[in-house]
């Protein structure tokens, strides 16, 4: 007598597969990123707010220390994500407007120029305004603070509405808030910062005229520029000036 037989069960990794189809579908949508940041955002909110709230600021500020053949160094979660991660997100966005640049949206000198324009006018406006009302005050201080743009956030709610808006349209607001930014940047730099290191800054200077020789020279080599691109992001951090633009430089630099 035939014994019956045992019905198959799914495999270990077709049991991953179906437990996996949902994100990748999630990941698929062209708003996913900016839904993930929103879900980020009101989580990182409600845990800061929370009783728990303590626990947050241990977290980002805990300091992590990295050793590598010998050299080692010390910093916290938090600059993990603003000096690192946030140079990675900007190294993308540096490309995209290189593209754009190139053959795009911002190909011609009167559209590269129109983000720019408005993002100066962008952080003069508001600076003015803040000055109009905090003149003799010693909030006046504090003008810079209106000129900042999120350029994570705005660019992740541009991804929410992008399949109802004209590509023209995100890539200018992505180019105003990259100049934004930029010049936010460069203003605590110069106004705010604790002193601008001239010898770091040459060295600065020095890499980024290497990356646009390794450009101009049509160089495809990723590992050259990826070294380059690290000794630059290395030498802005020790001239004074926040490293994430070292993102922007190689972004640009990297070849169409």
């Amino acid at each position: 007598m035939a014994t019956p037989s045992k019905p198959n069960r799914p495999a270990v990794p077709a049991l991953f597969q179906v437990a996996l189809a949902p994100v990748q579908a999630f990941f698929r949508l062209e708003a996913s990123s900016g839904i993930l940041l929103a879900l980020c955002a009101v989580a990182a909110l409600a845990w800061a707010n929370s009783p728990w709230g303590g626990t947050y600021a241990a977290v980002f500020d805990a300091p992590l220390h990295v050793e590598f053949a010998g050299h080692g160094g010390e910093f916290t979660f938090r600059e993990l994500i603003n000096d690192g991660l946030m140079t990675l997100f900007f190294f993308l966005v540096g490309m995209e407007i290189k593209r754009e640049l190139s053959s795009g949206e911002l190909r011609t000198l009167s559209r590269a120029l129109l983000p720019l324009i408005a993002a100066l006018g962008g952080m003069v406006v508001p600076a003015v305004l803040y000055l109009v009302f905090t003149h003799g005050t010693p909030a006046q201080g504090g003008w810079a603070i209106p000129m900042a743009t999120d350029i994570a956030f705005a660019i992740g709610c541009l991804t929410l509405v992008k399949a109802r808006v004209g590509h023209g349209l995100v890539v200018f607001l992505t180019a105003l808030a990259i100049f934004d930014d930029i010049g936010g940047i460069l203003v605590i730099a110069v106004f705010y910062g604790t002193g601008i290191h001239g010898d770091w800054l040459a060295v600065s200077a020095g890499l980024g005229a290497v990356l646009w020789a390794l450009n101009h020279f049509y160089v495809r080599n990723g590992l050259a520029y990826a070294l380059v691109g690290a000794a630059l992001w290395y030498a802005m951090h020790h001239a004074g000036i926040h490293a994430t633009l070292s993102g922007v430089v190689l972004g640009l630099a990297i070849p169409a």
